[in-house]
């Protein structure tokens, strides 16, 4: 996973509108200024659209767009943009690559962990997202002392003061700061 931030941060220095500031304040603009256009749908079009947080297509163009569930709280909706953007970076090569119709699955929340390539795959933009939203780096470096110095209710207070700080779930946070602790 480590390379993974790696190329997050590096996305981060060779692209300022991936800075910090921009992503926090203003993610689907940056992810459209990278050349990704982002729309919301209800989903209706699956057979329980509850269990489709987003999705990535191909445009007739063959540019990429992320597609993101409008019912979801807008935690939720950040992550989902993040995560489908790793996807398109890191799976689809994206920018220098095209990317091809046979390269799109759209996979329910449960698919994945039956199969193992694509589970990795699942990991590895949920790492993306992670790294892109909630940086571990500025985690450690906001809370000074050591997660696992933390009473269970000060964790939970500070999970929900995280979450709000970043704009992410507070079950994300809780996932970040769980990262700390080990």
């Amino acid at each position: 996973m480590e390379r993974i931030r790696t190329l997050v941060n590096e996305l981060r220095v060779n692209d300022e509108n991936f800075a910090f500031e921009h992503v926090l304040n203003n993610l689907e603009d940056v992810i459209e200024k990278f050349g990704v256009k982002v729309f919301y749908s209800d989903m209706s079009g699956f057979p329980n659209p509850r269990k489709v947080s987003g999705y990535t297509r191909m445009a007739k163009n063959g540019q990429p767009e992320i597609v993101v569930n409008a019912k979801e709280s807008e935690g939720r909706r950040r992550f989902t943009m993040a995560h489908e953007l790793g996807h398109i970076i890191m799976h689809w090569g994206y920018p220098e690559s095209k990317i091809s119709k046979d390269q799109m699955t759209i996979l329910y929340r449960q698919d994945s962990y039956y199969n193992h390539d694509l589970y990795e795959y699942e990991k590895e933009a949920n790492e993306f997202a992670a790294q892109l939203l909630a940086p571990i780096d500025v985690i450690e470096r906001v809370i000074v002392e050591p997660v696992s110095s933390f009473e269970e209710d000060q964790l939970d207070f500070l999970s929900s003061r995280i979450a709000e700080s970043f704009n992410i779930t507070k079950s994300f946070a809780n996932v970040q700061l769980e990262k700390l602790r080990a």
